[in-house]
């Protein structure tokens, strides 16, 4: 399947690849539309200037450009006209998660303390035996 999937098009602009963008879009145009790649009304992609921000010297990321450029992509999503989407969606990933484990939700936040006791019986038993000269896993 990947073979007749091209690379996305934010990652080829991302890479600073705007060609093979292009050819990503008219394809996935062509594919949509039915239509030749010639009459795709995009002649050239622009570069997206927050993400010129990103680029520190010799192309090393910042990471202060990475997280603006983070949250300059995600919160919009908490925004109208997206907000009502976005509810939409994180409630069907609750259920579809809530169906899929039900112990979990049965359980709510007793499943996160008996785990972290679980660690501690655990590193008690390695780190007993450690002093003790054995290596449980050796």
């Amino acid at each position: 399947m990947a073979l007749f999937l091209p690379e996305s098009p934010k990652f080829y602009q991302a890479i600073g690849q705007d060609e093979e963008a292009l050819k990503a879009l008219r394809y996935i145009y062509t594919v949509n539309k039915g239509n030749s790649p010639d009459k795709y009304p995009v002649k050239a992609i622009m570069s997206d200037p927050s993400q010129e921000d990103i680029e520190g010297e010799g192309g090393t990321s910042q990471s202060s450009g990475v997280f603006t450029s983070i949250w300059n992509q995600t919160a919009p999503l908490f925004q109208t006209p997206h907000l009502r989407n976005m509810v939409i969606a994180c409630l069907i990933q609750l259920g579809l998660y809530a169906r899929r484990t039900p112990q979990v939700v049965e359980r709510g936040m007793a499943a996160p303390a008996e785990a972290l006791a679980d660690l501690r019986t655990i590193k008690s038993r390695v780190w007993g035996d450690t002093q003790r000269g054995r290596v449980p896993w050796a």
